[in-house]
């Protein structure tokens, strides 16, 4: 029975690292996402690698600073291998960084924003979901080792496949080697940010967190004018990071990366990246009525749940 008992949550975080970033980012439709076929092909292809993540978390006792690195390898792989946005230097899916900061055939301006995003809204958020309606699994190692291997190996070919296929743009050996070693170190930087105990939850958590996550969307817009400028690349990455040093320093420096806060500021994030994707639909006349519904309902939905957050109080 304690075995099936991990169904429902290695099930739900499949389900949510797929659709909680597809839908609320308005890349794929409520709709869309339900056909048969497309909700499949997004759990695994989130699910799969999300899940891995989530169990070498567990066995390396690595804190949301570890699981966010680890997110940026999940970027890598999302974007670079299978969606292949990497590789572009035209008709990347935000306009702006359209051949901005090329080099050996990768954009990188884009890879460290898209890759940034994933981290957060495809790894970390996902899984500290996933824990808190699943506390009594939360602790828990979810696959033994042949199972993960069982998963690994055939994601990893089929990811090399389309990688080196011609399937939207051809990748090259030296381009697989670059992402290769991006993913390695994102790892092994992962490995250096372990938990040090249980740190007490706050008995209430403020509401600063909260508006933190809605200040990804400044961020981002500012973030895509220096690209659309095409200002000289130093410009990009020395923005780039100052905008992380200020998102991590007002976290840290509360103690909010502990799981309450940070799944206040997740509330906030997520409600930015629907509100966004609602206004972007209705001012490029591409709305459909179930994006009303899936952002609509996602709004009120994290509106009300990080007040819930917030509010409960941790027992003594």
């Amino acid at each position: 029975m304690k075995r099936y008992a991990t169904i429902r949550p290695i099930l739900f975080l499949m389900v949510c690292s797929g659709a909680l970033p597809e839908i609320l980012s308005g890349n794929t439709p409520l709709r869309q996402f339900l056909f048969p076929q497309t909700f499949l092909f997004l759990s695994l292809a989130y699910g799969i690698p999300v899940l891995i993540i989530r169990e070498y978390a567990m066995r390396h006792r690595l804190s949301a600073g570890g699981i966010f690195w680890l997110g940026l390898g999940f970027g890598v792989i999302n974007e670079g291998f299978l969606a292949k946005t990497l590789l572009m230097s035209r008709n990347v899916p935000n306009p702006a960084f359209d051949a901005y900061g090329m080099w050996l055939g990768i954009n990188w301006t884009w890879a460290m924003t898209i890759c940034l995003w994933h981290a957060g809204f495809s790894v970390l958020l996902p899984i500290m979901i996933t824990h808190h309606l699943f506390p009594a699994e939360s602790a828990q190692l979810w696959l033994n080792r042949k199972t993960i291997f069982l998963l690994l190996s055939p994601s990893a070919l089929i990811c090399f496949a389309i990688f080196l296929s011609g399937l939207r743009i051809h990748g090259s050996p030296l381009q697989l080697i670059v992402l290769l070693g991006l993913i390695a170190l994102s790892i092994a930087i992962a490995t250096r940010f372990q938990t040090t105990g249980e740190e007490p939850e706050p008995q209430s958590v403020p509401i600063t967190p909260f508006l933190i996550g809605w200040c990804i969307l400044p961020a981002y817009i500012l973030l895509s004018a220096i690209a659309a400028r095409k200002l000289p690349f130093p410009d990009f990455p020395i923005a780039y990071a100052l905008m992380i040093f200020g998102f991590v320093w007002s976290l840290k420096s509360h103690r909010w990366l502990t799981p309450r806060p940070l799944l206040v500021f997740g509330c906030g994030a997520y409600m930015q990246s629907a509100l966004t994707a609602l206004t972007l639909r209705l001012a490029t006349h591409t709305f459909v009525p179930d994006t009303l519904i899936a952002e609509g309902a996602a709004l009120i939905f994290f509106l009300l749940w990080q007040h819930k957050l917030r509010s409960s109080i941790i027992p003594a």
